[in-house]
């Protein structure tokens, strides 16, 4: 079979990728494409709820034409990127100590519910490089679906049930249709970028049921920046993503500002004292249902709150020290 590598962003998840790359991807049953490896890089913006999901995927298949899905909670903007993003954060990993290791998590409250079922709305319309746009809501799974077919996008039966999920939840569709030419049998676009806001940022994990065999084990590199250490747990569970931390720390500004560069974003966007947690996946026992959700924590305490805590101790040993001196001298 034939090795395509096709370089995409999800996001919220960011986000799902669980369409497409990261996210569902659009195939024909009969001409399937299997997902090789993915590597997806997050930024998270806490102050302005922003998520930029960034997706670089490997597929293998002869389909002649396919596409991707990613939902998110909000619109969506993609953008193109550069694939060259996830090498450098790659190299800056293997440089690092291997010390802090942790596993994933976060939980996030649901959406309301879709109205009545029957429509998709089209949002917006653009080509980003190799691909087609199409930024939709819909009010079920069936109709997004009828919605692909009309519209020329591959598709198969399984992807109903992983539509209908999302679509009732009230979450948006970037759905991206690569179509291969004579002269071109692989997307030169090598990565892209979806970025939207959410309460809560999240890596869009859930596939339909039919895209791997159970037991497979899928190979994620996630790359986390945020303002503090990142934790992963699965939607609506209390379950910690069984992923591996390979690597957590300070992410210097020179890589920072590179990243943004990379990816489309300005230095603006990365947070001033950024911190990379790396994941890579491992087992995993229940299969991929469920979206993930990640929380943020800061492992090192900001200068000003660590001198107020010495403040308080040495204020703390003084009132014990002349209250044990007034107690000596007056006696019983």
């Amino acid at each position: 079979m034939r090795a395509l590598r096709l370089f995409g962003v999800l996001a919220g998840l960011s986000f799902c990728t669980n369409i497409g790359w990261t996210c569902c991807l659009a195939f024909n049953a009969s001409n399937p494409m299997s997902l090789v490896d993915e590597k997806a890089i997050i930024v998270w913006d806490p102050e302005r709820k922003l998520e930029h999901f960034v997706r670089q995927a490997s597929f293998e298949g002869e389909a002649q034409d396919f596409g991707f899905i990613v939902p998110s909670p909000t619109e969506p903007k993609v953008a193109e990127a550069k694939g060259e993003a996830f090498g450098a954060l790659e190299e800056f990993v293997a440089r690092q100590d291997n010390g802090n290791r942790r596993t994933a998590g976060a939980s996030s409250e649901g959406l309301d519910a879709a109205e009545p079922a029957g429509s998709v709305e089209v949002i917006d319309q653009y080509t980003i490089g190799d691909y087609e746009v199409s930024i939709l809501k819909a009010t079920d799974g069936k109709a997004m679906l009828n919605w692909l077919e009309t519209n020329n996008y591959t598709n198969r039966p399984a992807m109903e049930e992983w539509l209908d999920h999302y679509s009732k939840m009230g979450w948006y569709f970037a759905a991206l249709k690569f179509v291969r030419s004579e002269d071109a049998q692989t997307p030169q676009t090598s990565a892209v970028r979806v970025s939207f806001t959410t309460d809560v940022p999240f890596y869009p994990y859930k596939m339909p049921e039919d895209t791997w065999p159970k037991g497979h084990v899928r190979p994620i590199a996630l790359y986390f920046i945020s303002g503090g250490i990142a934790r992963g747990q699965y939607r609506g569970s209390s379950k910690d993503w069984e992923a591996e931390v390979k690597w957590s720390g300070s992410l210097p500004r020179e890589e920072a500002v590179s990243l943004a560069t990379n990816i489309g974003l300005t230095a603006d966007d990365i947070p001033e004292a950024a911190t990379l947690t790396a994941f890579h996946n491992a087992e995993n026992s229940q299969g991929y249902g469920q979206d993930l959700f990640f929380l943020t924590y800061n492992s090192i305490l900001p200068t000003w709150a660590v001198l107020l805590i010495v403040v308080l101790a040495v204020a703390g040993l003084v009132y014990m020290f002349v209250t044990r001196k007034k107690k000596t001298t007056t006696g019983p």
